[in-house]
């Protein structure tokens, strides 16, 4: 199902979709619908829970999309081959984890736009079974990709990956090529376009590691230059050339034969090596052994002698170092022995000086002391004094405060006592007429309890007679019920004991009638083995005799078999050497005319690259141009609305931002008046603009014309240069090989010539014939009839001419002559 640009789609209709179409639905196309996800990620989570069986999710415009959403179509979606999601901002590693651990037959995946995931998140898809069928990955505007991630993903993906697509990854550096390299060799296609920080570092490493590259896009990455890219161009990148739409390199035609080509080539070539391996291996363990038999003889009994000599050496050289240790010892004890008497006599006069001092510093803390206590005896003495005049003041104070709290606990212990005395005779009032109501409502109760009481007694004796009698009526409905229910056992146990006594009579029966059916085939069995013994032999000797006839066909034709593909190994190897030095040759060619050539290519390199630099400049500030266009159209349009909302308005006053950039009320008639101004002022801003920008946007295209016909110049001097180098080289090789071919087919036929007459010129050249002879060996000898002479190997004259008469020799030696 495919709803591509559906613009007013919402996820209500995705829900309802997910549910009239959850058994069929497998494909599911809804790019361009920009109202997915608006209040929500309820569509997908629709789809998730509902259609099991979706194999195909595209959603490129979705605004908001969570982990909820994403979880269950993670878990609800097992069968998802190809997963396009965007405005995935909040998606965690939940539901990273999710999409890594539900997705197991995911070929293709492609998310754009997150900000939330965190470097370390990426880790969850090492291991996942989501990574190991996944072929073609694509990350947009990922701001939390860096380096590290990518090693994650490269990690968990490995050699089964094919398309690598990282676009506007701005945190990406050239350790992510190192990474990629590494992890992925088998990868076809590598985007980086507009992540801003690769070099041409990267281009190298990728040539030394990407062998199977066919397509790589670096645009936006102005630190990668053309010369780089036309290194490595039939050289380490062998199935591609330089992109005409975009910075890099697109696909040779049919590159997929000369992949299969090379892997084939390569698959030989490890065999060869191989094989190459072996043999080496087998003559250089003979060369050991060799060798090593000889450095016994010449080298061990030396070894030997130098090992006694050392001994000796070592000895004497031990004593030399006993007597120096001893000397040196003496040395370290009289060292010793000074040091501590001159820093003993030292520590004596340290200690004068410091009891001097010590005596000094007591005799001033003495003094400190003393006159400490006379100041702090001066200070308490006027402390006492303010502290005995506070204390008289604050005497006088507590007593008017005593005073004072008598007289009010004598007036408030009257209002009390007043009180109590009202309080006292309430409650006893309230007393006795509680007692009263209290002793009316207890003869109420007790005559409502009687009357209720014996009317319950009346209805519970009605209860128990009704009871009494159904107890007697059921027990009589069962002993009734008993005895037809056992009389119907007894029947049945009757009818039981009659089948029993049928059946044991029946089995009787039967198994008289099968020991003799028994006996019968038991004796018809018996007679059958011996037949089928008797014709298992004749089959057996049949099968051999067969088995050995076919054995020694098959063993001759595995003989020619391996004989055959021992030629072709050895014709491969030949080949392979071959190749590889005519394509060694060929390079070094190609690389000697680029060297003649680069002095002549350097100026338009140069030109290119100042092309470059300028069109990107100018492409800035055509972007900013173009930006501030929009804002400046977008500004008169609101000046517009708001001039045409002044003229209809019948309001004395209107607020505006638009005179003094702050919101204020004017005058709507002066508001009126500066509006008009103001748009005529930015209509006339927004045509000179216009006019720039349309100046500028023909300087950029004069300049993408100039760098395209400086790239058409550089063809023949790079792409074309080494076409030609190959072309004139192939010539040169053909020209070669059909002179040595006709100089080979020359001397073949002067060699056939001369065989031919030392054939026609023997005596006996006309009485050769074949014989065989059965008894001696299963080839044939010739023997000549004039000289009677005997061989085993076919003569010349046999060969040319066969059993000839010798009125027919005569006749071709005349016509030769």
């Amino acid at each position: 199902l495919s709803l591509h640009n559906c613009s007013k789609i919402t996820d209500n209709g995705v829900a309802k979709i997910a549910t009239g179409l959850s058994a069929t639905l497998t494909h599911l196309n809804i790019n361009g619908c920009p109202n997915i996800g608006e209040f929500g990620d309820r569509g997908v989570k629709e789809l998730g829970g509902h259609c099991h069986q979706l194999k195909e999710l595209l959603v490129d415009s979705a605004k908001r999309l969570e982990d909820a959403g994403i979880i269950g179509l993670g878990k609800g979606c097992p069968n998802m081959e190809c997963l396009m999601l965007s405005g995935g901002d909040n998606m965690s590693r939940k539901g990273l984890k999710a999409l890594a651990d539900n997705l197991g037959s995911l070929k293709h995946l492609k998310l754009v736009q997150n900000r939330r995931l965190q470097e370390t998140d990426y880790q969850v898809l090492v291991n996942s079974p989501m990574c190991r069928g996944l072929h073609t990955i694509e990350i947009e505007r990922f701001e939390s990709l860096t380096d590290k991630a990518v090693a994650f993903l490269c990690r968990a993906v490995g050699r089964s990956i094919h398309v690598m697509r990282f676009l506007y990854c701005h945190n990406l550096t050239d350790y992510t090529v190192v990474v990629v390299s590494n992890f992925c060799p088998e990868l076809r296609e590598l985007d980086l376009r507009y992540c801003g920080h690769f070099s041409d570092e990267c281009v190298h490493y990728m040539a030394g590691k990407l062998n199977k590259l066919t397509a790589l896009k670096l645009d936006g990455n102005n630190r990668i230059t053309t010369r780089t890219l036309l290194r490595h161009i039939e050289r380490e990148f062998e199935f591609v050339e330089m992109a005409n739409e975009w910075l890099g390199y697109e696909p040779k035609p049919a590159v997929e034969t000369l992949i299969a080509k090379k892997e084939e080539a390569i698959v030989h070539h490890h065999q060869a090596i191989k094989i190459q391996c072996l043999v080496r291996k087998r003559f250089a363990e003979r060369i050991f052994w060799v060798r090593y038999r000889e450095r016994l003889i010449q080298h061990a009994i030396p070894l030997f002698q130098a090992q006694v000599r050392g001994f000796i050496q070592r000895k004497r050289f031990m004593l030399i170092q006993h007597q120096i240790k001893r000397i040196r010892a003496a040395i370290k004890i009289q060292c010793k022995w000074r040091k501590y008497w001159a820093l003993k006599t030292r520590l004596a006069a340290i200690a004068k000086r410091r009891y001097a001092a010590y005596v000094q510093r007591l005799a001033s803390l003495i003094q400190r002391m003393y006159r400490g206590m006379q100041g702090r005896r001066r200070t308490d003495e006027r402390r006492v004094e303010i502290a005995n005049a506070q204390v008289a003041k604050a005497r006088k104070r507590a007593l008017q405060e005593v005073r004072a709290l008598l007289i009010q606990r004598v007036f408030r212990g009257h209002v009390g006592r007043v009180r109590v005395a009202r309080l006292i005779d309430e409650r006893a009032h309230d007393e006795e007429h509680r007692e009263y109501r209290e002793r009316c409502m207890r003869l109420l109760q007790r005559i409502a309890h009687g009357k209720i009481g014996r009317i319950r007694m009346r209805q519970r004796r009605a209860e128990v007679a009704e009871q009494r009698r159904r107890w007697y009526a059921a027990r009589e409905v069962q002993r009734v019920y008993r005895g037809h229910v056992g009389r119907l056992i007894y029947k049945a146990m009757l009818l039981a004991e009659y089948h029993r006594r049928r059946n044991v009579a029946a089995v009787k029966i039967q198994a008289q009638y099968r020991g003799y059916r028994g006996r019968l085939l038991a004796a018809v069995a018996r007679a059958l083995l011996l037949l089928r013994a008797q014709q298992q032999f004749c089959a057996l000797e049949i099968q051999r005799f067969l088995r050995g006839c076919m054995g020694r066909h098959y063993f001759k034709i595995h003989k020619e078999i391996v004989t055959r593909e021992r030629r072709r190994k050895v014709a491969v190897v030949s080949i392979q050497r071959l190749y590889r030095g005519h394509k060694g040759r060929e390079a070094r060619e190609i690389e000697y005319h680029l060297q003649r050539l680069e002095s002549q290519a350097k100026p338009l390199f140069m030109h290119l690259r100042q092309l470059e630099l300028e069109a990107a400049k100018l492409r800035k500030v055509v972007a900013k141009a173009q930006h501030m266009e929009q804002l400046m159209a977008e500004n008169i349009a609101e000046i517009e609305r708001e001039l045409e909302h002044c003229n209809k308005t019948t309001s004395k006053y209107t607020d505006s931002v638009r005179i003094n950039n702050t919101s204020q009320r004017f005058l709507t008639k002066f508001l009126q008046v500066r509006l008009k101004d103001l748009l005529e002022h930015e209509t006339e801003t927004h045509r000179v603009k216009h006019i720039e920008l349309k100046k500028k946007l023909a300087d950029l295209r004069d300049l993408d014309r100039d760098i395209l016909l400086t790239k058409r110049e550089l063809e023949p001097l790079t792409t074309g240069l080494i076409a030609n180098v190959k072309r004139d080289r192939v010539k040169r090789l053909r020209e070669m090989i059909w002179r040595r071919r006709n100089a080979a087919t020359i001397i073949q036929a002067v060699w056939r010539r001369a065989l031919v007459r030392s054939a026609l010129y023997d005596p006996y050249f006309e009485g050769w014939v074949q014989r065989m002879d059965r008894n001696q060996s299963d080839k044939p000898y010739y023997f000549n009839t004039t000289s009677k002479q005997i061989v085993w190997k076919k003569p010349l004259a046999y060969y040319y001419f066969g059993e000839r008469t010798v009125s027919a020799m005569d006749a071709l030696r005349t016509q030769s002559s």
